[in-house]
């Protein structure tokens, strides 16, 4: 039993095989019923003629014509296949059917079996509980009573049960073999059915082991509209994502090699260099500095590594209640030199004089500083950058908009911009010093406020990040 399609097989086949034996045992005791009730409406109809005939019998003094109601007997008894036993108040037989042995006729019928009968009741007997016949016969014993009431007499009319038994004994074997056939047929759907269950199953086992393996690519063929068919599609949902995972690991590890090898790359050059004494002396510090550059580079990787790290592990937030606006405006001043010597317009359009929201100001600080500084990094000369603020419909929340018209993003790269280290300027060309983890902060930050951000770019139209913040009650 260490598999669900032996646990299946088994349990629908004990079921199926109690079932049908217990409704075979219900049929066959119905039927069994209705065969003694059909011959005991039989026999009620000879008592009647076995009362007509007493009651013929007697006399307007109320005696009894023996003579006259046994004759009466005899020629019922000549046309009929039944057993006739007649007898007085006190159980004493005077008359009984030819076909009754003889010898048995000479014991008195036991008045503990008809007491109820001479009380005015009437007594059925399925077997031989009379005492007088030599097979089972189906016998019932009915009162003989006078025109005032009063009870004379016993009539036993007995009919043979072996014709019944007969037909018992034919339906036994019909229901065994019906049974045989309807327990091998249900065995047969069980084991297709339960195959057909476990199927996927199996599939879905053979198709973890090698994802488990480390294939990410293996899918598994949806033909089902049940819950297995949701499972096999959950499953492969599951796949996909691993795949996209394992994907984005490569590229991480294939971004973070390049973005460690080629500056350590270029100062091992300079080192080397400055050792060898290629450099001369006048050049020295220029060359150090470059290499210091470098070094704050790799450090400034190293700490945001560990801080994405830190925030998907957990992100203690610190919230109160602020003033959105004066805090935009602080973060700007901090670039007003930067963007003064790119000649690049940076300024706010906000809905009102103070916008107060409860959040990490802190952390939200640092959302505005890192998409600010990456709309400064792509924004051209002379360009012009916003920081916008717009109210929800509903009044709870405000929408946060960092605006430029600078480069913009491709469709496919702003399926990418928040994961880590990626950069949509591949070459450096306008991102020197970039480490490609910013927005992955930015993201980190806004998912811990259980708030959302998105962007929307057009190439060469520039970008607009938008993200919600919840207004302060």
């Amino acid at each position: 039993m260490n598999s669900i399609f032996k646990k299946q097989f088994y349990s629908f086949t004990f079921t199926i095989v109690i079932c049908l034996g217990l409704m075979s045992i219900g049929i066959i005791q119905s039927i069994r019923s209705f065969g003694y009730k059909q011959m005991g409406s039989e026999i009620d109809g000879w008592a009647e003629r076995v009362q007509v005939f007493f009651d013929n019998s007697t006399t307007e003094t109320g005696a009894l014509d023996t003579n006259a109601f046994i004759q009466a007997l005899r020629l019922l008894d000549s046309y009929s296949d039944k057993s006739f036993i007649v007898t007085d108040a006190d159980l004493n037989i005077y008359w009984a059917s030819s076909n009754i042995n003889p010898q048995n006729l000479k014991n008195r019928l036991s008045l503990d079996k008809l007491e109820k009968t001479l009380d005015g009741e009437t007594i059925e007997y399925r077997k031989n509980d009379i005492g007088i016949y030599d097979t089972d016969m189906y016998t019932k014993c009915y009162p003989l009573k006078s025109k005032t009431g009063l009870v004379c007499g016993v009539a036993c009319i007995s009919s043979s049960s072996e014709d019944m038994s007969q037909t018992m004994r034919s339906c036994y074997w019909i229901f065994i073999v019906f049974l045989l056939l309807t327990i091998l047929l249900g065995f047969w759907m069980v084991y297709m059915s339960s195959r057909s269950f476990t199927a996927p199953l199996r599939e879905l086992n053979d198709a973890a082991k090698v994802i488990a393996s480390g294939d990410f690519e293996k899918r598994i063929r949806v033909s089902y509209d049940d819950e297995i068919g949701q499972l096999a599609n959950s499953f492969n949902e599951m796949a996909s994502s691993l795949y996209l995972q394992e994907k984005s690991r490569r590229e991480f590890l294939s971004n973070i090699s390049h973005d460690l090898r080629s500056p350590l790359t270029s100062m091992r050059g300079f080192l080397q260099a400055i050792l060898d004494g290629t450099i001369p002396e006048s050049k020295r510090e220029r060359y150090l500095k470059i290499i210091l550059d470098e070094t704050e580079r790799l450090a400034k990787l190293a700490n945001n590594l560990l801080e994405i790290n830190k925030l998907e592990e957990t992100t203690q937030l610190n919230l109160k209640p602020f003033d959105l606006n004066e805090l935009i405006q602080h973060t700007l001043s901090t670039f007003e030199e930067r963007a003064g010597k790119a000649f690049i317009d940076l300024g706010t359009e906000l809905y009102s004089e103070t916008c107060v929201v409860n959040a990490d100001e802190e952390k939200i600080q640092r959302i505005i500083y890192n998409l600010v500084d990456n709309a400064l990094k792509f924004t051209h000369k002379y360009g012009i950058i916003r920081v916008i603020t717009e109210p929800s419909k509903d009044g709870k929340k405000v929408f946060v908009t960092v605006k430029d018209n600078g480069k913009g993003v491709s469709k496919e790269d702003q399926k990418k911009v928040f994961d880590r280290l990626y950069k949509v300027d591949t070459s450096r060309g306008m991102d020197k010093k970039g480490t490609g983890l910013g927005l992955s902060i930015v993201r980190e930050f806004i998912k811990a406020h259980n708030e959302t951000i998105t962007l929307k770019s057009d190439v060469g139209k520039g970008c607009a990040f938008t993200f919600t913040l919840t207004l302060a009650k």
